[in-house]
């Protein structure tokens, strides 16, 4: 459902703004903000589109952005309707997102459920406005091999079992978060043996083609100094590499190969991952992720680069 034409425009525009930074007052959806309370003050010219509950401020004249309509009434044909417009200013009545393929962010989910496979689960997403169910993490310095390396963490299975000793209720809250075991730089700067890649060579790469699966994440894949294409989605292939990263992450914890087992799959009565691996044995007929990473697990240990491809 196209906009309408922006208002037109003033005849003293506002002052450039700054460059972003991402944890600071003046990311994306606070400026725009600020620059329609300014607006408002300073040129008493709002043009107001009740229906599409969009208003325009000022026009620079380049690039766009997509709005959406967070009004909804039982009497509208659409719950959701999104608009591409022309880059201006738009107030809270029509949130941004603003597609910019080479910013990124780092978000994890602060809802968690009983029923969820996973409890803690990070993400990079490309540079938009989020809500306080997905908080940002931002790193000071070597921000996307720091990310990179953060993500695999937060997302691998050892740590996911301790943050589920972890969490009362279904927030997963900052000061949760600050408590988990997440692994030092340093750690990533040893290897399991002689001879082997480091941890941090290991993991990279795995992050990298979980991650860049579309064009909207370039800019995290050339922070990383990959200049190809986005990685194709393959469901099979991807269980695989994180099967591989539980593993390395296992190794990297000092876990023994008997509490790698007791962490996937612990007898009764206590429980580990149980809606992970009962909706394993419903869809392949066993718990393939338990088979997968004790696989890895034991290739890392014979001084072996995890390979879970099929031969």
């Amino acid at each position: 459902q196209p906009a309408s034409q922006p208002a037109s425009q003033p005849a003293s525009q506002p002052a450039s703004q700054p460059e972003l930074s991402i944890c600071s007052p003046n990311w994306l959806a606070t400026r725009s903000q600020e620059n329609h309370e300014r607006n408002q003050r300073a040129d008493r010219n709002l043009c107001h589109d009740s229906h599409r509950r969009i208003e325009r401020l000022w026009y620079n004249g380049s690039g766009w952005l997509i709005g959406f309509r967070d009004i909804s009434s039982p009497t509208n044909q659409r719950t959701s309707i999104f608009t591409a417009i022309q880059r201006t200013a738009v107030s809270n009545k029509a949130p941004l997102l603003d597609i910019d393929f080479d910013k990124w962010l780092q978000v994890f989910r602060n809802i968690t459920r009983a029923t969820d496979e996973r409890t803690l689960l990070t993400a990079d997403i490309p540079w938009s406005g989020v809500g306080n169910s997905a908080p940002v993490i931002d790193y000071q310095k070597g921000r996307a091999i720091a990310s990179a390396l953060v993500l695999a963490n937060m997302n691998s299975l050892p740590l996911d079992w301790a943050a589920r000793f972890s969490v009362g209720g279904i927030n997963m809250n900052f000061f949760i978060v600050k408590q988990l075991p997440v692994l030092p730089p340093e750690a990533y700067l040893e290897s399991v043996c002689p001879g082997l890649a480091t941890y941090a060579e290991l993991v990279v790469p795995h992050v990298l083609e979980l991650t860049y699966t579309g064009n909207e994440l370039t800019g995290f894949a050339r922070d990383l100094g990959y200049d190809g294409p986005p990685f194709t989605w393959d469901d099979s292939r991807r269980h695989r590499l994180q099967c591989e990263l539980d593993a390395i992450y296992s190794h990297i914890y000092g876990l023994e190969r008997s509490d790698v087992e007791w962490i996937l799959d612990a007898p009764p009565p206590s429980s580990s991952f149980p809606a992970l691996k009962r909706d394993e044995v419903r869809e392949f007929g066993e718990y393939r992720t338990q088979r997968y990473i004790l696989q890895a697990f034991d290739q890392l240990g014979r001084g072996e680069v995890p390979n879970l491809e099929p031969t």
